[in-house]
């Protein structure tokens, strides 16, 4: 129907479109408590996603209790509800916006990678706002290519998304190009940073972990193309902290991944991956009401 997979898609479309044309008028004072009461009506409605992410947080922080877990179950939603409003405000931004509502640390490590090896590999999770983060690496200056999934949105959300995704400069790669090899090794060459979410196997040849002391499958792209290009592999994350000063997000980039290969290129892979989940680990364990990797990586 119009290209959409269902009417429920259809109406999905619509209301993009339209929280986008009027979210120009709400000023962001205002757009937060409306964000809020979605995201707490999302935790009385959505009963199913709700037990979800209560599973997930049992794992993530073994030593709560059950009040403390429905209170971190109740900001997931509502900070997913704010990360919502952002993502489509973005689209009525300019660069000299969003870095004013971003803190950041760890940039001149972007600046060393561009200079010693002309860019590298970025992975981050999904956590926080990672849609607005590569938005805000490409307004701060930094040549971005970004991997995206088409299959499970479909195309004509994907390329819905992929407005947004490019508004500031970022270039979008779908996950599921034939050649999208070819094209990340091409972009590396022209001095590009290239972005992969690293927690969520979606493409179903990742390797196995250890995330939150049980086994889990993470994607191997990030630790392949680093070992491939011999590209620096850095971690980036870009969160929500509400700071004084009008400073909504922390944008967070970790020194390079330390690590020395060995002879066999699928056991390095692997620990290169389980260094990637380490990493993703430690942020998840300090910001657990902005993980929203659903399906999780492992089995509930």
């Amino acid at each position: 129907m119009f290209g959409y997979k269902s009417i429920l898609d259809l109406i999905k479309a619509i209301s993009i479109n339209i929280l986008t044309l009027f979210i120009q008028f709400i000023p962001r004072s205002l757009c937060i408590p409306i964000a809020n009461v979605f995201g707490l009506c999302a935790f009385a409605l959505l009963r199913g996603r709700r037990r979800t992410i209560l599973r997930v947080l049992r794992v993530v922080k073994p030593e709560a209790n059950e009040r403390i877990l429905k209170t971190l179950a109740c900001k997931t939603l509502i900070n997913y509800a704010n990360n919502l409003a952002d993502f489509a405000r973005l689209y009525h931004m300019d660069a000299r916006e969003l870095i004013s509502i971003t803190e950041n640390e760890g940039l001149e490590y972007l600046r060393r990678a561009l200079q010693e090896y002309h860019g590298g590999i970025i992975f981050t999770a999904h956590i926080g706002n990672w849609e607005v983060g590569s938005n805000y690496l490409a307004a701060s200056g930094f040549p971005v290519v970004a991997v995206a999934e088409s299959a499970g949105p479909g195309d004509t959300f994907y390329s819905i998304y992929k407005r947004y995704r490019e508004h500031f400069g970022a270039m979008v790669v779908s996950l599921e190009d034939p050649s999208i090899g070819f094209k990340l090794r091409k972009y590396l060459k022209t001095g590009h940073f290239v972005g992969l979410v690293g927690d969520r196997d979606i493409a179903g040849s990742g390797v196995e972990v250890c995330f939150f002391g049980k086994k889990a499958v993470f994607p191997q792209g990030p630790a392949f193309l680093s070992l491939a290009t011999n590209r620096p592999l850095l971690a980036a994350f870009y969160l929500r902290r509400n700071r004084a000063g009008g400073k909504v997000y922390y944008a967070c980039v970790e020194e390079p991944i330390k690590f020395i290969r060995g002879k066999n290129n699928r056991e390095n892979i692997k620990n290169l991956t389980q260094c990637i989940a380490t990493r993703i680990e430690q942020v998840v364990k300090k910001y657990p009401d902005q993980w929203f990797s659903y399906p999780p990586p492992w089995d509930l």
